[in-house]
């Protein structure tokens, strides 16, 4: 039988980054089945503009019992995503004529807010007491 197991270390899925940044995440792929996987490969369904990547590309074979393969995808939001959570479906299927196996995972992406704008709100907020502080010294009661 020709089975796969498309998972991640500890089996967690959920990674994060901010836009426009590549994230790297790590995929194992094991073989549950009783016969041999050839030509692994993995892709990715995200959302619009974004841009995801694999090293390798591809698993040339994958032994019953051996120990899981990994392939380490890099993702990459565009550089406009709004802050919060999307999701990604990384697909793995072998190219073995009659002898195909499939899986899929989805995995939550979430896209942190920048720290540029964190520095920013706190550089308004300096400028509007730096402000309130020239205004009432000038023209408070003496």
């Amino acid at each position: 039988s020709y089975k796969m197991n498309l998972s991640t270390p500890g089996d967690v899925l959920s990674a994060h980054g901010s836009a426009g940044s590549a994230t790297q995440q790590t995929i194992t792929i094991d073989n549950t089945g009783t016969g041999p996987l050839t030509n692994v490969s993995v892709t990715a369904t995200a959302p619009t503009g974004w841009k995801v990547t694999f090293s390798p590309e591809s698993i040339a074979s994958i032994e019953p019992g051996a120990a899981p393969a990994t392939i380490t995808a890099t993702i990459t939001p565009t550089s406009d995503a709004v802050s919060g959570d999307y999701v990604v479906t990384f697909n793995a299927s072998n190219g073995a004529e009659g002898a195909t196996a499939t899986d899929s995972i989805d995995m939550r992406f979430t896209v942190d807010t920048s720290i540029v704008w964190a520095i920013v709100g706190i550089g308004v907020i300096l400028v509007i007491l730096g402000g309130l502080f020239y205004v009432f010294r000038t023209f408070g009661r003496r």
